[in-house]
């Protein structure tokens, strides 16, 4: 997150607010939009059970809970991250410390393997601006 604020990629709100809506503009600026997520102590234990229940074979075909935390994992690993993130209106931090939510996304999701397929052209794409800058 520091490394892309610092090459100027700015974070958004999706329109639509689903969680598997995450998409990069760049212009002159990147725009990583994602959708706004409210943490606080009942996050854990909904996300977790959320997940598994989309693990399940007669589950319907979405991912999305699955995905989200994939790439919040990805972007988050310390609490000043997570400071990005409610800087921007991204993150709700009702947990406590920045440190505490930062922990809450490393541990949820330690366990996933995530399809680096699914968002290959945000990637790519956030790859791409921070490279140019």
């Amino acid at each position: 997150m520091t490394e892309l604020a610092a090459a100027g990629i700015h974070l958004k709100h999706s329109r639509t607010g689903f969680m598997k809506d995450i998409s990069f503009e760049s212009y002159f600026f990147g725009y990583l939009k994602l959708a706004p997520i409210i943490i606080d102590t009942s996050t854990k234990p909904k996300l977790l059970n959320l997940i598994a229940y989309e693990m399940c074979p007669n589950a319907p075909d979405d991912l999305s809970h699955f995905l989200y935390i994939c790439f919040l994992d990805s972007l988050v690993k310390h609490g000043v991250h997570v400071m990005l993130l409610q800087s921007n209106y991204t993150l709700y931090n009702f947990l406590g410390s920045d440190e505490k939510v930062a922990d809450l996304f490393n541990d949820i999701a330690k366990d996933l393997v995530p399809n680096p397929r699914v968002y290959a052209d945000v990637n790519t794409g956030v790859q791409k601006h921070y490279n140019n800058r």
